[in-house]
């Protein structure tokens, strides 16, 4: 009977010849050829775009994005690509910054807050320091040149190995290894990773399952390598990432049919190894999305018709002053000269009637005033659709005021809201809560975060995210002027007008808008005496709850070893 390898670590060896029959998902395998066929449609304007944005990418002779051509003759579109990339990664997750800020919630009492203000402060710092001392930043900058230039991006964040500085591993999914199958509501449900392996990592990622898969391919055709050319053969399988509809995610490894990633001859569909996660390891996010797609559209997409002909405006500059440097000549064919060999490049010469002029030179001289307007006006607009000029920091000596600054900002926020408001939604809050559970599964953390609240993708009761970043604070920068400037009016009313505020309560509310952590706010004294009294049941609880040891160590070895990108 087909057996289901659920665990390798605690599936006992067998012989070879007992394990031969391992389950293989028709249906697993069904959607991943729809998600592959999905995903063709995309890998020809894909190619272009990483060969005008993106030259020499890595991924050319995996899947079809990207090739080894020749880079572009205009480099304005790569330029902007990675000046939009590292502006994204600056304005969304600034590096060794707290972008990431967890409050109390507005429907709490002030003694809540108060009881929740340290070991929230403990949690931010925590998880600051974790994520600045793993690689989320390189890798994340990375997964952003995706998102730029094909318009979808992937993020793995997963528990690092014994020993690391951090916590956490960070991997930035290449477009050309990703298959996005949809869910029932249209949105991303299943994610699709293609992996290749050496004989020995195999092995030692899946020990149950590699027996019979070895067998099978020593009876067939035997394992086929990666290329031609290489010398150490490589087992190609696919990952897939679903939900199970009772609010976890079910991890399949299974070797797909994919004709450039099938190793094993017969061996489509079968199961490596099946595990149940708490949450979905991989982050997907996207630039911008048209209605009824499924992939994301890239900025570089929108400015392919000018970076085309861009392209081919500085290619014919650079053949004309090529011709003009080294001259087109005219000659009288006498017959010894075959006009058939001539081929129009810089130094040719071509034949005549005889009795002519003899040898004389073409008039080649350039013009090309109006070329380089038109092509000076290109570059600007795919600097303008790359958010190159926007982005772009000023000048030193440019001698810009406050207002102009805010101006500035204000317009930034304006043009990127709707692509920050999806990315706040399908990257910022999907990662800091994957990156909170990783934590609280390794019991990191302070109650009230527990792996058990964080594994369905919600906060503790009573504590909210708040997204700190740049680009998130230009309302609040803008509220808290506001708010300042009442409270500077008010003072110049004379004191009955000071005393119809409540002093209190309008400094920590200032100190709020200003990020000013509630630890280093001296409360009320009437509030330290009734902090724990007045306390929910709920928050008390929570407070209160902990983690026994034997739970903990065994959350730890279960998300060890069912991480999908854990390389043996």
């Amino acid at each position: 009977m087909p057996q289901i390898i659920h665990n390798p670590r605690r599936s006992r060896r067998r012989h070879p010849a007992q394990a031969s029959a391992l389950l293989r998902d028709e249906a697993l395998l069904q959607t991943h050829r729809e998600a592959l066929a999905r995903r063709s449609r995309w890998n020809t304007l894909w190619q272009e775009c990483y060969e005008n944005a993106l030259p020499h990418h890595e991924s050319s002779g995996r899947s079809g994005i990207g090739s080894a051509a020749d880079a572009p003759y205009d480099g304005t579109a790569a330029h902007a690509a990675a000046l939009l990339a590292a502006s994204l990664l600056g304005e969304i997750a600034p590096p060794n910054a707290r972008w990431c800020g967890i409050e109390p919630a507005a429907d709490l009492s002030d003694s809540e807050r108060l009881a929740l203000a340290a070991p929230l402060e403990q949690t931010e710092r925590i998880l600051s320091e974790h994520l600045a001392q793993s690689n989320f930043s390189v890798e994340l900058h990375q997964a952003l040149l995706d998102l730029v230039v094909g318009g979808t991006g992937c993020l793995l964040a997963e528990v690092s190995g014994r020993g690391a500085r951090s916590a956490l591993l960070f991997q930035a999914v290449p477009l050309s290894e990703l298959a996005l199958a949809p869910s029932e509501s249209g949105d991303i449900g299943t994610v699709f990773r293609r992996r290749r392996l050496s004989l020995e990592n195999f092995k030692a990622r899946f020990p149950a399952a590699a027996p019979a898969v070895l067998v099978e391919a020593k009876a067939t055709e035997g394992l086929k390598p990666h290329n031609d050319t290489a010398t150490t053969p490589r087992i190609a399988f696919s990952e897939a990432v679903r939900s199970d509809g009772c609010g976890g995610w079910q991890y399949s490894a299974f070797i797909d049919d994919a004709p450039e990633a099938t190793c094993i001859s017969g061996a489509e569909g079968t199961i490596l190894h099946r595990a149940t996660l708490a949450a979905r390891p991989f982050i997907v996010f996207r630039w911008v999305r048209a209605p009824g797609e499924l992939w994301g559209r890239s900025p570089v997409m929108q400015a392919l018709p000018e970076i085309r002909t861009a392209n081919r405006l500085v290619e014919f500059s650079l053949r004309k002053a090529a011709f003009a440097s080294l001259g087109v000549f005219q000659l009288d064919d006498d017959g010894v000269l075959d006009p058939t060999s001539v081929h129009l490049e810089p130094g040719t010469i071509l034949p005549r009637a005889p009795g002519s002029r003899g040898l004389t030179p073409l008039d080649l001289s350039p013009r090309g005033e109006d070329n380089q307007l038109v092509l000076e006006e290109l570059r600007s607009r795919i600097r303008a659709t790359l958010l190159a000029d926007r982005l772009a920091p000023a000048p030193r000596g440019s001698g810009r005021t406050a207002t102009e600054v805010l101006s500035d900002a204000s317009d930034n926020a304006r043009i990127l809201g709707a692509h920050y408001g999806r990315l706040a939604s399908e990257l910022v809050t999907p990662l800091a809560l994957r990156v909170l559970h990783l934590l609280a599964s390794q019991n990191l953390l302070p109650p009230p975060f527990v792996s058990d609240h964080l594994a369905g993708g919600k906060l503790p009761q009573g504590v909210v995210f708040r997204h700190r970043a740049p680009l998130a604070q230009l309302q609040l920068q803008r509220d808290s002027a506001n708010f300042f400037l009442f409270l500077e009016r008010l003072i110049g009313l004379g004191t009955p007008a000071t005393e119809t505020v409540d002093l209190h309560r309008a400094v920590r509310y200032g100190a709020q808008m200003l990020g000013v952590p509630e630890t280093l706010l001296k409360p009320p004294p009437e509030l330290l005496s009734e902090a724990k009294a007045e306390l929910s049941p709920e928050l008390n609880a929570e407070l209160n709850r902990g983690l026994s040891p034997e739970l903990d160590s065994e959350r730890l070895a279960d998300a060890e070893s069912v991480s999908p990108a854990t390389s043996q």
